[in-house]
């Protein structure tokens, strides 16, 4: 059964809204370096990255999931999942 359009809408809302957030949280770091000591800022650009490319990877996840594996995938996917 295809998912309506607030369907799939709901369903990569957190994964856009995490890597929003990353990446506004990288681009930030340089403004936090003149605040806060050098050390803390590595670490938190550190942390920043990984985010970044976990919320990127939950976001692919998600979106391959919608379009193989949510019924509304005759146009996309030729072939069934694994498993189905």
């Amino acid at each position: 059964m295809p998912l309506s359009l607030t369907q799939s809408l709901k369903a990569i809302w957190a994964p856009v809204l995490l890597l929003v957030l990353f990446a506004a949280g990288e681009l930030l770091a340089p403004d936090l370096m003149r605040d806060m000591g050098m050390q803390a800022v590595a670490e938190l650009r550190y942390v920043a990255q990984i985010g970044l490319w976990l919320s990127g990877a939950f976001l692919v996840v998600r979106l391959l999931d919608f379009f193989c594996g949510s019924g509304s995938s005759a146009v996309f996917c030729s072939a069934r999942c694994p498993g189905c």
